[in-house]
């Protein structure tokens, strides 16, 4: 039987409310070779399976059509539009309150002294293999085609609420080294009706969101873009909400046995982002990174012996 937390208490699932996943999982040993490929792939990916048509996910995988269409009757669907409502249904059961996931971690099962070194352990581990499936998943060309814009718009906007503004306070903080042109949504000095109103068609905004995500970054996302400005979105599944919004989008992988996701894989494409834009700002960019080194150092803003 599964078992799942459910209201803070440890419940025991009838079949019938039973993971679909979990019932692909059990079902692997007996599917044709073809077909365990692409069940592979639907356990790894159910958000893509989700949001994308039968051809776009068969073309990812590299499979044919009609093996996802055999693969919905193998797993009692009746059709793939079917196996892609079983996979919604699966994503929205994933969202547990965060007492929940807390109420989990406390009940692992393991003894006091053990856990904290075997936790410590499991979260690192989950943390290298978010940062080594972000990488290998990571299309270089789209964030090529991002970093070319971003460098070229007269005004680059970030926003990101909740968790995410931490992470977009320090893109900004990074890239402000390099260009003069950057601002955070939100932030103490800029009112979020200010920023908004210098938004335009030469504009860029970055949008950081988790899924779900804020509400707020959300509306302003959406008011950017109606303001003709150019969307780079960094999300974690093709099911959030902004990425309807985008441009351009680039997902990191959060997974953690923590009852919050973990954010490395995010730090590293901001950092990687920062890096490329860098290359891309010529000597004006040196010429200002020296103006804010001298600037710090007469400052005292860095303690030197």
């Amino acid at each position: 039987m599964l078992h799942i937390f459910r209201n803070g208490e440890l419940v025991e699932l009838e079949s019938t409310e039973q993971s679909f996943l979990q019932d692909v999982a059990a079902r692997l040993p007996d599917l044709s070779p073809q077909l365990q490929r692409a069940a592979d792939y639907l356990l790894e990916h159910p958000d893509e399976v989700a949001m994308h048509s039968l051809r776009g996910v068969a073309r990812k995988i590299g499979v044919t059509p009609p093996t996802l269409s055999r693969l919905a009757r193998a797993l009692n669907c009746q059709g793939y539009e079917d196996l892609r409502n079983r996979c919604r249904n699966e994503i929205r059961n994933r969202n547990i309150s965060l007492a929940d996931k807390i109420a989990a971690l406390q009940s692992d099962g393991r003894e006091p002294g053990e856990t904290r070194q075997a936790f410590a352990v499991r979260h690192a581990k989950a943390a290298v293999t978010n940062i080594e499936t972000t990488l290998a998943e990571l299309d270089i060309e789209t964030l090529r085609r991002a970093s070319e814009r971003i460098a070229a718009a007269r005004n680059v906007f970030v926003c990101g609420a909740l968790s995410g503004a931490i992470l977009a306070d320090y893109l900004v903080y990074i890239a402000s080294t390099s260009f003069a042109n950057w601002h955070r949504l939100g932030a103490d000095h800029m009112t979020e009706a200010t920023g908004v109103a210098m938004v335009d068609r030469d504009s860029c905004l970055i949008s950081i969101g988790f899924s779900p995500p804020a509400s707020r970054t959300v509306e302003l996302t959406r008011i950017c873009r109606t303001r003709q400005a150019h969307v780079l979105v960094l999300t974690d599944r093709p099911t959030n909400p902004l990425v309807p919004y985008a441009d351009e989008t680039i997902y990191a992988a959060t997974r953690s046995p923590q009852f919050f996701p973990t954010h490395m894989s995010f730090i590293l494409l901001i950092e990687i982002l920062a890096g490329m834009l860098a290359k891309r700002g010529g000597k004006d960019a040196i010429d200002r990174a020296t103006t804010i080194a001298a600037t710090k150092l007469a400052l005292g803003e860095h303690f030197i012996r």
